[in-house]
């Protein structure tokens, strides 16, 4: 069974609590360069594109992804607005740069964002799991085979887009 594939089983079947062990076993196994990144804010309470997009602890979003029901938050459905609207930039993988967003995908569906660290390097948030530092494709097997890079923004345009994603919503923010 391949690195991927061991990683998908971890973060699908087992209790988060083991992942910390898992990823040194499979080190053993695979030599892999994973490794656990602490998170200042507890892990359970965001998803891979609030991390990579700079929503986690902002109160605006907060405030919306809390709303009602909760369904207008920064998941799949945010992601693909920004994509059919053009609202991020993609660049090449050959010219990514630090703070720049790798979007796996699977087939055409949209699975997970990271942000580049540089150096091959990656910082993201697996499903309900840890936030890890890794390389391009040291990731679950479930986020596809295909990636893509769009250039970076800074944490306050990560909360203008998804302002702009809420509205598209019916939100509606007053100044």
């Amino acid at each position: 069974m391949t690195l991927r594939l061991q990683l998908e089983q971890m973060t699908e079947a087992m209790p988060l609590s083991q992942h910390s062990h898992q990823i040194e076993v499979l080190r053993t196994e695979f030599g892999h360069t994973i490794n656990i990144v602490d998170s200042e804010i507890p892990v359970d309470t965001y998803t891979c594109a609030v991390h990579s997009f700079g929503l986690i602890d902002d109160p605006t979003y907060v405030g919306v992804a809390s709303h009602g029901l909760g369904n207008t938050f920064a998941g799949a459905d945010f992601i693909y607005f920004l994509l059919s609207q053009n609202l991020i930039l993609e660049t090449s993988p050959e010219s990514v740069a630090a703070n720049d967003f790798i979007f796996y995908f699977d087939g055409d569906k949209f699975m997970h964002v990271g942000k580049i660290l540089g150096g091959g390097r990656i910082l993201s948030k697996w499903g309900s799991g840890l936030l890890y530092d890794h390389s391009i494709w040291e990731v679950p097997s479930g986020y596809g085979q295909t990636i893509r890079c769009f250039e970076g923004l800074d944490s306050d345009r990560g909360v203008d887009l998804f302002i702009t994603y809420a509205e598209s919503r019916g939100f509606q923010f007053h100044a």
